[in-house]
């Protein structure tokens, strides 16, 4: 798990999930991006939008940890899936 510094962990702290949303969608890349907004509603689409226009300058830190929450977000959906729980 990255390490981040006491004002990098208040940013952390302080996103939303649209913008954890966000600034995964900008790690993955536009192709990833399009096919995740398929299955989304309109109005989710627009509001993770706005939050992608503000993000373009979010600390690598910072994304790195939104990655790793993600990332064990799917490895925990995947045991439970499993069978695991």
């Amino acid at each position: 798990m990255i390490k981040l510094s006491e004002e990098q962990k208040m940013v952390y702290d302080d996103l939303s999930m649209p913008e954890k949303v966000a600034i995964f969608l900008i790690q993955l890349g536009e192709d990833a991006t399009t096919s995740v907004f398929s299955h989304m509603e309109i109005d989710v689409i627009t509001e993770i939008s706005r939050y992608i226009a503000m993000a373009k300058n979010v600390d690598r830190s910072v994304a790195t940890a939104v990655l790793e929450e993600f990332y064990t977000l799917l490895q925990s959906n995947q045991y439970i899936k499993s069978g695991g729980l």
